[in-house]
Parts: C-alpha cells; structure tokens; sequence
C-alpha cells in the first residue's frame, strides 16, 4: 500500500483514492487553489460579521464565531462524496470544487434567551 500525504496531515491510500476516480494530481490541485483563495474566504466571513452583526448588544447575540474550511477536511469531504456518489460529482475538479462544497465559510451565532 503506497500513502502519500497532499499536505502535512491528510493521507489517503492508493486503494481509497482509486474508489473515487480523481487523480492525485488532481486533488493537490484542488489543495492549491483552495490555499490560494483561503485568506479571501477569512476576508468574507469577517466582513459578513462586521456588516451584519455590527448592534450585537441589541440583537442579543451573545457570541459569534466563524472559520473557513481546512484543507484537509475539504479533501477528505471531496474523497468521500465522490466514493459516495460518483456520477453526481464526477466533474468537480479544482476548477469547480467550491460549486459541490459550499461550506467553506461558516459562521455560528450564538444567541442567549432569559425568560421573562
């Protein structure tokens, strides 16, 4: 069995990554885009916060938190829905991959209730 890690903690073996039909290649692809574009995806999440949850006293909200995806976990989620269902993602390549996952911002909000 030959594993071979597309960053420092994701590793998939040659058997696993055969069941999916995508390429290595394909997938460190997929990684480099991904990285590229992470400290804009920050960007949006912070400025979703700062323009939506700017009266948080008001509103309520008792705290907020929000992330973007990590690499790996993104790898992992595009290994397991192409294993899952390949015909509905046999496109999804580094070109697209944000068009199938779409949470790779999220954002929590935390909102206390006291009753009257």
């Amino acid at each position: 069995m030959n594993n071979l890690s597309f960053s420092s903690s994701y590793i998939v073996s040659d058997e696993e990554l055969a069941t999916t039909h995508i390429t290595r290649a394909e997938l460190k692809a997929i990684e480099d885009v991904y990285r590229e574009k992470e400290d804009l995806l920050r960007n949006i999440g912070k400025e979703f916060i700062d323009e939506y949850l700017y009266d948080i006293e008001t509103a309520g909200i008792h705290s907020y938190r929000y992330r973007t995806k990590q690499v790996e976990h993104l790898l992992e989620k595009i290994i397991r829905k192409r294993k899952e269902n390949p015909e509905k993602f046999a496109q999804l390549d580094h070109t697209n991959y944000y068009k199938f996952v779409t949470d790779l911002i999220g954002i929590r909000v935390f909102f206390l209730y006291r009753e009257d």
